[in-house]
């Protein structure tokens, strides 16, 4: 279980009695307790005039499917023809500037031409700095001599609300539209140039993909006689603003049934947090009399929180049914009066919700007669169909491949070699004519424009989850499922695998810590076992036995701590020995670890405080070297798709 509390908690009456607030974007989507919001007259409609006025906003169609980041960032820089000028602020409302930090995108801008001085950004503690270019320097806002007339401001899609850079009175702006934007997140973004409609302009920038979706959803609204009169560019400007005030009624939709479940909530927590307070703030109160009372109050400001999957999918259900039933749940903290303003809500969501679901199936069923109409009329050449995601995302070439269990032993006959070459298990697909292998390793995935991480040889990529040929954005699966088999019990090895030496950056952060350990943990020049056996403990994240404490170190339990100290270096006895292939001086610190460090006498369990390491070069062989990087040869991991995930399960079973 978790607590939980929601803005209704404070904006209601749970706390206080009398809430007072004021904002410049302002909703009717409130607490019930609250009442109505006070809006001022006029504000809505002279926003929605001045953001489809051709003499401020200008729409600019990128025409290319290719763009990037960096090419929309290259247009501003090189002042395209395209965008009115002179350009002074980029405001990413649209979240197109991706995988670059604020400074980044200043630094870019800059190398690129930009024909200003200086780029305005915010860093992560939402502190004003600039990138200054003469200097190539990046100083806080305040501290720069740049004149503002030759400045430039980057507003991330984070920054676009709430966020005041000044401009010189002509500025123009240019702002993004993206996939998931409402009309408020268009009004709040605009509205970062205060001197809009007053002498400031506003350039939009629309990717293809958007550009398709907005029409697509537009389908179905049918055009005014107002509309058809309007130029080419005035119907573009409403267009835009139709599509993003029907994606603010979705996302208000979706806030209306948070906030209806919030203050149904807030019906049985008002009077549980009345009795829990009149309970403990009594003198006469007993924790053992009240304990069943006060643990029913808190029940109602607890959340379930539930891992486990369940055998079967289960069956939908509704929302206003998962209302009735947390209410009934909590039905002796609800009082009659309570109870009939519940059932005024009730009734008032049945309603919202079947008008909602009539005006879904009304224009669903008038977009399919238009799609059938235009089949009819329309000739289409003979070529492969044009697919356009609706998220803006490439999703061709999705199907997946169904394969046999029988393909994940291909490969496991792979005999010779050494281990190294063993441990990565490459499956046989010497026959062209046949299928590609179902998996591929994991240190070849990388997303559009990405690079590939460095992974272990054993962990390979479903090709259903994601398939390397891919070209351009794709959505990842959210559902990250791990599969584990071995094609081969005969090819099983453990084996070790030290730090590697050719990684140097690695190694060098390697020492700095176990130096750091050595100066903290380190007595007389010496480090007692226990304090080794701590270390370890806290490094694995593991509750180690002494068992595997000696394991880890390469000592035989059987033996005596000084016959173990006079021994050949502390071999494990396993495939080659607890050092081999790894730092010699492992060995060593296995037999240092038995010495007597002070005159006193071990106990023979190998954990007396008189048992030390004597270096800190054995520390770091000992916590570099490969008894604590053990891997196994024959051992393979994939990341697979739920569906995958879903199969192996029933076979299994």
């Amino acid at each position: 279980h978790k607590i939980s509390a929601s803005g209704v908690d404070l904006g209601g009456d749970l706390i206080f009695s009398r809430r007072l607030g004021f904002t410049g974007t302002p909703s009717d989507l409130l607490p019930a307790s609250m009442g109505k919001c006070g809006f001022a007259k006029g504000t809505e409609g002279e926003i929605v005039h001045t953001l489809t006025s051709t003499g401020v906003v200008r729409l600019v169609l990128i025409k290319s499917k290719d763009w990037t980041s960096k090419s929309l960032l290259d247009m501003i820089a090189k002042s395209d023809d395209a965008l009115e000028q002179p350009m002074h602020a980029l405001i990413d409302t649209g979240a197109l500037i991706t995988g670059m930090s604020n400074r980044d995108v200043a630094v870019y801008l800059i190398d690129r031409g930009l024909p200003l001085d200086g780029v305005v950004f915010l860093d992560e503690k939402d502190t004003k700095l600039i990138y200054e270019k003469k200097d190539r320097r990046v100083i806080k806002e305040e501290d720069s001599l740049i004149p503002m007339e030759r400045r430039f401001a980057f507003y991330d899609q984070v920054h676009t609300t709430g966020t005041d850079i000044k401009h010189v009175p002509n500025a123009v702006a240019c702002l993004t539209i993206g996939k998931d934007m409402t009309f408020r997140d268009y009004a709040q973004g605009a509205y970062r140039m205060r001197g809009i409609a007053t002498g400031q302009r506003i350039n939009l920038l629309m990717v293809p993909e958007v550009d398709e979706l907005m029409r697509r959803e537009l389908r179905g609204v049918g055009p005014t006689s107002e509309f058809e009169s309007m130029s080419d560019e005035e119907r573009q400007l409403h267009s835009l603003v139709c599509w993003l005030t029907l994606n603010s009624l979705d996302s208000e939709c979706k806030q209306f049934n948070f906030l209806v479940q919030q203050d149904l909530g807030n019906l049985y927590r008002r009077t549980a947090l009345s009795q829990l307070l009149q309970t403990v703030l009594d003198p006469k109160f007993s924790f053992d009399s009240s304990k069943a009372l006060v643990a029913k109050c808190l029940n109602c400001f607890r959340e379930e929180l539930s891992v486990d999957v369940p055998e079967s999918v289960p069956r939908p259900e509704s929302f206003t049914t998962k209302l009735m039933r947390a209410q009934e749940h909590h039905a002796d903290f609800i009082t009659s009066a309570d109870r009939q303003l519940l059932s005024r809500v009730l009734d008032k969501l049945r309603a919202v919700q079947e008008q909602q679901a009539g005006y879904g199936l009304a224009q669903e069923q008038e977009q399919e007669q238009e799609e059938e109409k235009e089949q009819e009329t329309v000739e289409l050449p003979d070529m492969q169909p044009v697919i356009y995601s609706d998220l803006a995302f490439v999703r061709t070439d999705e199907a997946g491949r169904a394969w046999g269990l029988e393909e994940l032993v291909r490969g496991s006959g792979r005999r010779g070699g050494s281990e190294q070459t063993r441990a990565k298990w490459v499956p046989n697909s010497a026959n062209a004519a046949s299928p590609p292998f179902p998996f591929y390793p994991a240190a070849d995935f990388a997303i559009h424009l990405g690079q590939s991480l460095k992974l272990p040889p054993s962990l390979h990529v479903s090709r259903n989850w994601y398939k390397p040929e891919w070209r351009g954005p794709r959505r990842l699966k959210n559902a990250v499922m791990l599969f584990e088999w071995m094609p081969s019990l005969r090819e099983l090895r453990q084996l070790g695998a030290p730090l590697p030496k050719e990684d140097a950056r690695l190694l060098e952060d390697a020492r700095r810590v176990v130096s750091w350990i050595w100066r903290t943990y380190a007595t007389k020049g010496f480090l007692r076992v226990k304090t080794v056996h701590a270390l370890l403990e806290k490094a694995l994240h593991l509750k180690l036995s002494s068992e595997v404490f000696r394991e880890v170190l390469g000592i035989d339990s059987t033996q005596g701590a000084r016959q173990e100290a006079a021994g050949s270096g502390g071999g494990d006895g396993r495939d080659g020995g607890g050092t081999s292939g790894g730092d010699e001086s492992v060995g060593k610190t296995a037999a240092t670890l038995m010495q007597d460090g002070g005159g006193g006498a071990d106990d023979g369990d190998g954990d007396g405080d008189d048992v030390a390491l004597r270096s800190e070069s054995e520390l770091f062989a000992l916590l570099t070297g490969p008894a604590l990087r053990a891997s196994s040869a024959g051992r393979n991991f994939a990341l697979v798709t739920l569906r995958e995930a879903e199969t192996l399960r029933m076979i299994i079973h």
